[in-house]
């Protein structure tokens, strides 16, 4: 380990970032403007593609809150995103949601989710982020230690993939972005301290993906399909979501034992097991535009540097680095805006001095409080779940009677708008989970499903919109599905349970 050189003061200040993904290229863009320079380290190439190898990502997902953060850090870019193919689905009117109590009613438009691939989210952002002049990318190059110590941390040591050549870079501030990979929770022991205690929730998580072209008669007016797994009886869910093209990626998502095939062969047969039949009927006729893709091992964590005894000044952590997420929800790119939107706004209040990180820090872990409560309950219902950390007694009961009216909610949004309203607001991560408890969602609970509920039928397609690339409101295009004059409704599904998610 490598002394650490504290900067003299009023000298040059260098932020260096690890980690070229959403997270880490806008935090560059955000540091840019308080430093003399940034180093952003990215162990892809320039040109890299950000897909799986040989296969396809899950599409991106950029919820309500995420797309507003992504906004504010680089006003436009929504809009932007749109133009170049992406799409923008009104949540519940264009896409529907199968959850563990039933299909949310149809027709909620207050919130909404974007949707492209992971290569052109990738392509917009960074041609925007990484406009300044101070920001300097050391492409295909990773860190492979910390420098610094306890109290103090003052840069890596990085080294090129292709040469193997080796250096270290100092600065004064250092973001960990590096995602799910190995970063500053696996090396924070080479600067004296223990290890970072971990909330992880390991279910086995696996995914499978592939690309399709649908059948014209099915894309033709229809509806995304989200159904989320029932981890306490089945572990398997899916999504099809449209992206630029004209193109659709299906993405299956199982738990220990229930893992999505990635035999071509099998793929699609894998939507008949889940718990609606909405995917098969989706699918049928559609063309494969690529093989199958998939990912295992992923785990859900989240960082507590707090718990450590000290932190060293000048770390702060991002994205994924921080807290990751079942990818079934969809919370990776939407978190890391929000994550790098507190960061922009300490910067604002505190500059680049000592006051920056720890308050960074709690500001990040603040924000991705509330993404961690709606997504960590359903993996710890699971049998197969390997938790790191196990609630208290009293943590469990509450849990267990916060469970049961979280049950009744989800059966209320089938078909009561207050319940509908606040389940989606929380999906998109426009509010906390602590809106199920308002006395209008409380009322709807209580009250029941209603006549209108939508238990065991998808919600019919919403009428065809012609995709437009005018700039609206908030930065955000309005772009529809499809461009059509006849809207297919999605055929009723199965009331069973099924094997599914």
């Amino acid at each position: 380990m490598a002394s650490p050189s504290r900067p003299s003061p009023g000298g040059p200040r260098t932020a260096l970032v690890l980690g070229g993904g959403l997270a880490g290229v806008l935090a560059a863009h955000e540091l840019s403007p308080h430093v003399d320079s940034v180093i952003l380290v990215d162990r892809r190439g320039d040109s890299a593609s950000h897909a799986a190898p040989g296969g396809t990502d899950p599409a991106v997902m950029l919820h309500s809150a995420g797309a507003r953060a992504l906004d504010a850090l680089l006003p436009g870019i929504v809009n932007d995103l749109v133009m170049a193919g992406a799409h923008r689905l009104g949540m519940t009117k264009d896409m529907a949601i199968l959850t563990l109590r039933g299909w949310l009613a149809h027709g909620c438009d207050g919130q909404f989710v974007i949707t492209c691939t992971r290569d052109l989210a990738r392509r917009v952002v960074r041609e925007r982020a990484l406009r300044p002049d101070n920001i300097t990318v050391l492409a295909n190059t990773e860190a492979v230690s910390l420098t610094g110590d306890a109290y103090l941390l003052t840069g890596a040591v990085v080294r090129d993939r292709a040469t193997g050549t080796v250096r270290r870079l100092d600065a004064e501030i250092v973001v960990d972005a590096t995602g799910r990979g190995t970063g500053v929770a696996d090396r924070i022991s080479e600067l004296g301290l223990p290890p970072v205690p971990v909330d992880s929730l390991d279910g086995g998580i696996a995914y499978a993906t592939r690309m399709f072209r649908l059948a014209p008669e099915v894309a033709a007016g229809r509806p995304a399909v989200h159904i989320q797994p029932d981890p306490s009886t089945d572990s398997r869910g899916g999504t099809l979501l449209p992206v630029e093209g004209d193109r659709w990626i299906a993405t299956f998502v199982g738990m220990r034992g229930t893992e999505p095939p990635v035999d071509e062969r099998e793929f699609t047969r894998f939507a008949g097991v889940l718990r609606d039949r909405a995917l098969v009927d989706l699918l049928a006729g559609a063309e494969p535009l690529g093989p199958v893709s998939g990912l295992d091992g992923l785990v859900n964590r989240r960082l507590h540097l707090k718990w450590l005894p000290r932190v060293p000044k000048g770390l702060i952590v991002l994205g994924e680095a921080e807290t990751c997420f079942n990818p079934v929800y969809g919370y990776g790119a939407s978190t890391a805006a929000m994550s790098v939107l507190a960061l922009r706004r300490g910067l604002e209040r505190y500059g680049t001095g000592d006051k920056l990180t720890p308050r960074v820090r709690r500001a990040v872990a603040k924000t991705t409080q509330g993404p961690w409560g709606t997504s960590s309950p359903g993996e710890r219902r699971h049998p197969e779940t390997v938790a790191t950390m196990q609630p208290s007694r009293a943590a469990l009961a509450v849990m267990r009677v916060l469970g049961r009216y979280t049950d009744r909610v989800l059966r209320a949004g089938t078909g009561r708008p207050a319940a509908t309203r606040a389940l989606v607001d929380i999906i998109t991560l426009s509010r906390s989970p602590a809106a199920l408890l308002t006395l209008p969602v409380v009322a709807a609970a209580v009250r029941g499903p209603g006549p209108d509920a939508q238990l065991h039928t998808p919600p019919p397609a919403a009428a065809p919109r012609a995709r437009t690339t005018r700039p609206v409101a908030g930065g955000v295009a309005d772009g529809g599905v499809a461009v059509t004059t006849k809207a297919v409704p999605i055929p009723a599904g199965s009331d069973a349970d099924g094997a599914g998610r």
